[in-house]
């Protein structure tokens, strides 16, 4: 199953001929499956709509749905206002009285509902269920405003909600009488402050899903726009999805985001993918169908070509997806205009994409390097500044979106207790588990760690386990270490002595004192003198660490210096060394493409995505995998067909063209 949701309000002041014509058209054109309507969206958005603010939206869409179900479409309602998205000067209305939500500072939002207020909870099932009795939706869906993040004037609800029943609930749990301010100071300080606030948090989100599903009765199936993983609320999206999906409900929807509203480098594109959409729907397993989100906002052809608005459709492929939501058009009332280019590319792409979601693959039949995840993380996720609500963000996903650029198949797991595996782990997952659990992990499997790992372990007194004594903090461009050099006299790519910069790009470098355990120094960090500095990535038993830490945010879109040859080659060499490494390992050569493997029914399958716009001819698979039988499924012959490839010495090289920013499927047997 592959769905195509159009996303599109039909204000009832327009002209409503002229706007369903195009939309019915539109439609037509790119073989979409549904309509989610828009009721007082964006730019109309009014607040809390009011039932009766919402009436004239009602028989505008009911007049709608007789067209659309002549076609075979089928409509669904997508209410704009859960919480609430932000104020923009907008008000309660008369009998509105419902508490707001108040940031970490004391501002109280305008609009946006603390979401355990019971009187907004009233409104809003009411609205819901008038909803479903006028309109029957096939799925109604609740908006990505439904969360403790990003809200208000200016978005000073940052994080979490700190209003007066809020902070009861916290003081209750500590049994305290903290102030707002005082608790705030304590979140980034205190780990059972912290516990509080993120049981607090959890639990808030939890119940609130499960109170809408249980007074919502009619609904039959519901969707959820999630965005990202929000571990920093510390959501279990299994829990959310149970909700949805009680009294006997169809299975619900969830809308992943790949976080990328306007057109970026195909490598940006990659990376947010990794880091956001692919954790999340790890995280939702197999109890939720998945949707990614093609936006193009402000939503028109100046902020997104056709070509990247393919591309994006095309690299989702690993997210395994039931369908896509289509935000491609301005929520302002146009409608569907200037379209015809993007129907055609729709219409065309979307057998490809249909044949991938009939090989029906889970999440849990993804195999390769394990990036392991832990829903926890937040309850010790170390904050250098103490301030938690303004500077903790997740990084989970650091490894993902590094080792699936260099061309290194990867997969989300959150076993903690792995034996006999390559796992990557981020400092601050690492952070989360036990010293047992810590110790287990090293000693069963082999680890790859960076910069934030290894101060966890010295943080938690196990930097024994890298035989590490001491430590320097070098920061990038404030040091005189400036590059990283191969170690040795190994030739790669025709030169030896091979440099990466880690002068900009690659984040801060942790300068390592060892001790004398035996350990292999893979690469060299190098001062601008040309000198040793430290050392560079390292094995010591089977742990091989990295020693940069991860790049903030605000430095660069992405560490681009982390990939390149030299560390694409340490790394693969690091993992074929390790005695761990797997046969359905698969490593590809040619820059930017990601490989993405899965094990179902005696099958391998192989997804590649190029997030690079070069062609690449021939691709070179490294893998020990041997097989007999191998069909190519591409965008442009979707049936499939044998492929021309060759063995030799490390692999196969597949001789077809892969595009740039599209995507192929290999199946072998």
């Amino acid at each position: 199953m592959f769905r195509y949701h159009l996303r599109l309000q039909l204000p009832p002041t327009l002209n409503f001929e002229e706007r369903l014509e195009n939309m019915l058209d539109f439609c037509k054109k790119a073989k979409v499956d549904e309509v989610m309507f828009f009721i007082g969206c964006e730019e109309l958005a009014v607040g809390h709509i009011t039932i009766e603010e919402a009436k004239p939206y009602v028989s505008v869409i009911q007049k709608a749905s007789a067209y659309l179900k002549d076609l075979g479409i089928t409509v669904s309602l997508n209410p704009w206002m859960t919480l609430g998205h932000y104020d923009g000067a907008r008000s309660l209305k008369e009998k509105q009285n419902f508490r707001r939500m108040v940031g970490h500072n004391g501002a109280q939002a305008e609009v946006v509902a603390c979401p355990l207020c019971s009187q907004w909870r009233k409104y809003y099932v009411e609205l819901m269920n008038f909803y479903v009795e006028t309109l029957k939706p096939d799925i109604l869906w609740f908006e990505d405003d439904f969360r403790l993040r990003g809200h208000g004037a200016k978005q000073t609800i940052k994080q979490g909600c700190f209003c007066e029943e809020h902070m009861r609930l916290y003081n209750e749990r500590l049994g305290t009488s903290y102030s707002r301010e005082t608790f705030v100071d304590k979140i980034g300080k205190d780990e059972l402050v912290r516990k509080a606030y993120l049981d607090v948090s959890r639990q808030t989100m939890s119940d609130t899903l499960a109170y809408i599903a249980e007074h919502v009765k009619e609904q039959k199936r519901f969707g959820l726009m999630t965005g990202s993983a929000y571990l920093e609320e510390a959501r279990i999206y299994p829990d959310f999805f149970d909700s949805l999906s009680s009294n006997g409900r169809k299975k619900p929807y969830n809308r992943l985001s790949p976080s990328v509203a306007r057109q970026l480098s195909p490598q940006q594109t990659g990376r947010f993918l990794h880091m956001d959409a692919l954790l999340n729907r790890y995280l939702t397993g197999d109890k939720a169908y998945c949707v990614t989100e093609i936006e193009n906002n402000p939503h028109t052809m100046y902020t997104k070509s056709v070509r990247f608005n393919k591309f994006q459709q095309l690299n989702a492929i690993p997210l395994l997806l039931s369908g896509t939501t289509f935000s491609i058009f301005e929520f302002n009332g146009n409608g569907a205009i200037n379209y015809d280019r993007l129907a055609k590319m729709y219409a065309d792409i979307k057998p490809y994409l249909m044949r991938v979601a009939d090989l029906e693959l889970s999440p849990f039949d993804m195999t390769g390097v394990n990036v392991l995840v832990n829903e926890d993380v937040a309850y010790k996720a170390k904050v250098s500044s103490g301030n938690y609500i303004d500077d903790f963000v997740d990084s989970t996903g650091n490894f993902m979106a590094w080792f699936e650029l260099l061309g290194v198949n990867c997969r989300y797991n959150k076993n903690l207790n792995l034996k006999g595996e390559v796992v990557a782990i981020d400092g601050q997952v690492l952070r989360s588990l036990s010293k047992q659990q810590i110790q287990e992990l090293f000693a069963n499997n082999f680890v790859i760690i960076n910069g934030d790992g290894v101060e966890t372990l010295f943080d938690m007194g196990l930097n024994e386990l890298i035989d590490a004594k001491a430590y320097e903090l070098c920061i990038e461009r404030k040091s005189t270490h400036t590059f990283e050099e191969i170690n040795g006299k190994e030739k790669l790519q025709g030169i030896t002595q091979m440099r990466a910069t880690s002068n900009f790009s690659s984040g801060n470098y942790l300068k390592i004192t060892y001790g004398d355990k035996e350990k292999t120094v893979l690469t060299n960090i190098m001062d601008c003198y040309e000198k040793v500095f430290g050392c560079g990535m390292t094995v010591i038993g089977n742990v091989l660490v990295e020693p940069h830490k991860t790049l903030a945010e605000s430095a660069a879109p992405m560490p681009y210096a982390l990939y390149h040859p030299l560390r694409e080659h340490t790394v693969k060499t690091a993992i074929q060394q390790s005695g761990f490494m797997k046969k359905q390992t698969f490593f590809i050569q040619e820059e930017n493409v990601a490989p993405y493997s899965f094990e179902k029914d005696g099958k391998v399958i192989l997804m590649c995505v190029n997030y690079s716009d070069d062609d690449y001819e021939t691709l070179r698979l490294e893998t020990d995998y041997e097989f007999e039988e191998c069909l190519l499924i591409t965008p442009q012959r979707p049936d499939g067909y044998t492929p021309k490839l060759r063995r030799d010495g490390k692999g196969y090289v597949i001789e077809e063209t892969l595009k740039g920013m599209e995507s192929w499927v290999l199946i072998f047997k």
